[in-house]
């Protein structure tokens, strides 16, 4: 669904062939990008958040959607991951999350709470469901 501006659909209730999700509340529009921490053109970042300069605004599809933002090492530290272990990735890992309530667009800054951990991923649902709710 990449023309309507989603990379990635998270289900957490799939129902059948037919449907894929109950409701709305069950499923997450994503829109991911990468960069480089040496991205000087695309990526900045301070000690409380970091910053991602958009092409093209991002607009929302459906009731829950998120950008996500990973970041990728930079050139010079690029071929050491070529050598590191699963485990070692996951330390390694750098990505951040931002709801997108209507539309975002030019540079967006991403509070560095908002890291990507599985704890997040999942607190995302319970949010999209509370919205529901309301």
């Amino acid at each position: 669904m990449d023309n309507m501006g989603i990379d990635y659909v998270i289900y957490s209730f799939p129902v059948g062939s037919e449907r894929t999700v109950a409701s709305g509340a069950n499923e997450i529009n994503i829109q991911l990008k990468g960069t480089a921490e040496d991205s000087t053109s695309k990526f900045s970042e301070d000690v409380d958040s970091i910053r991602y300069k958009l092409n093209d605004p991002i607009v929302r599809v459906g009731m829950s959607m998120y950008l996500f933002v990973v970041v990728l090492p930079g050139t010079d530290e690029f071929n050491s991951w070529r050598t590191i272990n699963e485990s070692d990735v996951l330390f390694r890992a750098r990505a951040y999350y931002l709801k997108v309530d209507d539309e975002i667009r030019g540079w967006v800054t991403i509070p560095k709470t908002n890291k990507l951990t599985q704890e997040a991923y999942m607190s995302l649902f319970k949010n999209a469901d509370d919205e529901v709710a309301i």
